[in-house]
């Protein structure tokens, strides 16, 4: 393969994993409100008037960056192997 080939692999796992990365870290940081949400969606279907109260925490702290900074390398890795990986002839 030649030096572009790979050099347009590298950048396009890297924006790839970038993109799926921070994909997660949104969906980690929004899951209470989403479950929240859900729940509260569901309560009322059962009874009309339940007046129940939701409150939700939530955020970026410091173990969620250092998942990411873990994360991170291997998402590249994978989606580089995965970007590398040679297409049987049909």
């Amino acid at each position: 393969m030649s030096t572009s080939t790979t050099a347009r692999d590298i950048l396009l796992a890297l924006l790839l994993s970038l993109a799926a990365t921070l994909l997660l870290a949104v969906v980690y940081v929004l899951y209470p409100l989403i479950s929240a949400m859900v729940s509260v969606l569901l309560s009322s279907r059962e009874g009309a008037g339940s007046g129940r109260i939701v409150a939700v925490a939530g955020g970026i702290g410091e173990p969620l960056l250092w998942a990411a900074l873990v994360a991170e390398p291997v998402v590249f890795l994978i989606t580089f192997a995965l970007l590398r990986r040679r297409r049987a002839p049909s």
